[in-house]
């Protein structure tokens, strides 16, 4: 089975819920073709933020090449970071079937 894994990074966001339409968005006009989306509560043990406490998110997650992770998480920087509280992480992931993500 390993040899039919191929190597895709997994994009993690977690937004205000506001900002959920726009990030779909932008990674669609990327070529994502799915994303998983989810309802979140947000905790700060030392809030450093104007966020408030036990606030519901959304976790936006997908896969990408690698090649798609810069440009992607420039546009939701340039469109979205200004406005909104927005988490964003990305780590290695092996993936059957890629063509179903990207």
């Amino acid at each position: 089975m390993p040899d039919k894994l191929t190597a895709l990074k997994l994009i993690s966001i977690t937004a205000e819920n506001a900002a959920t339409k726009k990030i779909k968005e932008i990674l669609r006009n990327h070529g994502i073709k799915s994303v998983r989306v989810s309802s979140i509560v947000m905790e700060e043990f030392e809030p450093s933020t104007s966020m408030d406490i036990n606030e519901s998110q959304t976790k936006i997650e997908c896969l990408a090449t690698e090649s798609l992770v810069r440009p992607i998480l420039k546009d939701i920087e340039a469109h979205l970071l200004r406005n909104y509280d927005i988490g964003f992480y990305v780590t290695d992931a092996m993936v059957l079937r890629p063509e179903i993500f990207t």
